[in-house]
Parts: C-alpha cells; sequence; structure tokens
C-alpha cells in the first residue's frame, strides 16, 4: 500500500518502526498497517489512523509544546514535506495540520472509498 502523499507513509513508518524510515519515500506495508489497526480486525479506518498520527506528534514535539518544529523533525521528515504538512507557513507542525494531511492521504489511500485501508 503506497500512500499518494508520501508524508503519511514517512509518518506511519515512523511510530510503527522507528525513525529512520521518514527520511525517505517510504510505502506503507502491511506490517506498518497492522501496527495502526489498534482493533486488529485486518483493516485501519480513518479514526486509527489519526490516532496514530497523534502519537506520532507528540513523539516528534520533544518540548511538549504543541509543535513540531524543523529543530524536532530534521533526520525523521524530509524538508519539503515537513514544509507541505506546515500549511501555515509558520515553521510549526500543529496537531491540526498534521490531522488534516492525514484525513486527504487516508481519502486518497481509501481508493475503493469503503473507509477502511486493508
Amino acid at each position: 500500500m503506497r500512500f499518494p502523499i508520501i508524508a503519511a507513509a514517512g509518518i506511519g513508518a515512523l511510530a510503527a518502526f522507528g525513525a529512520s524510515a521518514w527520511a525517505q519515500d517510504a510505502a506503507l506495508t502491511d506490517e506498518h498497517l497492522a501496527a495502526i489497526d489498534t482493533d486488529g480486525d485486518g483493516t485501519v479506518t480513518e479514526g486509527e489512523f489519526l490516532l496514530h498520527l497523534g502519537r506520532v506528534h507528540a513523539a516528534l514535539d520533544a518540548d511538549a509544546n504543541g509543535f513540531v518544529t524543523w529543530a524536532e523533525a530534521e533526520g525523521h521528515l524530509l524538508r519539503e514535506h515537513f514544509d507541505a504538512i506546515d500549511s501555515n507557513g509558520d515553521g510549526n507542525i500543529s496537531h491540526a495540520e498534521l490531522a488534516a494531511q492525514g484525513r486527504a492521504d487516508f481519502a486518497s489511500a481509501d481508493s475503493d472509498g469503503d473507509g477502511v485501508l486493508k
């Protein structure tokens, strides 16, 4: 499974398997999806995906101020992906910005429109 917006692929890889995949155009594998599938039903809902992104945001937000700065994300995320998620261009990624990107990525990845990724 590959998300069309590669930022989400990196985000998915981070929480499931550590920071190394953020720095590359990584695809979400079945193993990544299984780690995000909190109820174990073999699918990932938008809610599960957004919960996962919340955990990723918290993990990257080293100073727990509610924003991920480039200094916190560097080495985990390509600058171009950081800038794409930072929709207001203030140099920080808020939880809301990450969630908005996540919703868009989820909708794009849900190719059959059934509300789940499998």
